[in-house]
């Protein structure tokens, strides 16, 4: 072998070992970014987890608040109950004196009563509807989550994948000669 081929050849090694070198380095780069990239996801799926936790508490307080709200409003129908009862009581203690007036007063109390009776009961279809509707949104957005959790596992997995790849080639690289 001539001078200038073992020269040649040198030149050829270099330069080979150069390109390695920064083949590797690039490398390293990309899984030092893939690693930061893991802990993000990894951060965010610790939030997500937590929003998780914070929807479940909210849900759990709707419902003690819709419980509390159906006891006052059977509380609120036996009061309303018992006080009609007392009116009419007081109407027929008073019937003897005057029939006329009683009758009258009587069928207002009695048209008032129904008419509150209608609008209560509205209210209550109202309140129901409006918490079965939030019940429904809640329960939407807990399903969001929950996907999205496992979306983010998903990705962390793949990620995790990757970067055990990209590892195995360097590694690869590294070994060969």
């Amino acid at each position: 072998m001539t001078d200038e081929q073992v020269e040649r050849a040198i030149e050829f090694l270099l330069n080979h070992q150069a390109r390695t070198s920064a083949d590797i380095d690039k490398l390293k780069e990309v899984q030092a970014q893939t690693s930061k990239d893991i802990i993000a996801l990894a951060e965010a799926q610790t939030q997500t987890s937590q929003d998780i936790q914070a929807l479940a508490t909210i849900v759990a307080r709707a419902e003690v608040q819709a419980e509390a709200d159906r006891r006052e409003t059977r509380e609120r129908l036996a009061r309303i109950d018992a006080q009609r009862e007392a009116d009419r009581k007081e109407i027929e203690a008073r019937r003897e004196a005057d029939r006329k007036e009683i009758n009258e007063r009587l069928a207002r109390v009695d048209a008032q009563a129904e008419a509150d009776r209608l609008k209560m009961r509205e209210g209550f279809d109202r309140v129901d509807a409006q918490a079965e509707t939030d019940r429904m949104e809640i329960r939407e957005a807990i399903g969001k989550l929950i996907d999205a959790c496992e979306d983010t596992r998903k990705l962390t997995e793949q990620v995790a994948r990757l970067t055990v790849q990209t590892s195995q080639r360097v590694t690869d690289i590294e070994s060969k000669p």
